[in-house]
């Protein structure tokens, strides 16, 4: 669910040692799209 644009920057702040702060956006992108564009039993399926 993640682009190769937020693959990208979540790795270069990870490896630079961001903290979650500006972590978790990203993460919170990925689970507002699964969210709206899988149904339940694809979410888990996702998972």
């Amino acid at each position: 669910m993640y682009s190769p644009e937020q693959i990208a920057d979540l790795v270069k702040l990870y490896l630079g040692g961001a903290e979650r702060d500006k972590l978790d956006p990203i993460r919170n992108d990925c689970v507002a799209v699964s969210v709206e564009d899988l149904d339940e039993d694809q979410q888990v399926d996702f998972i």
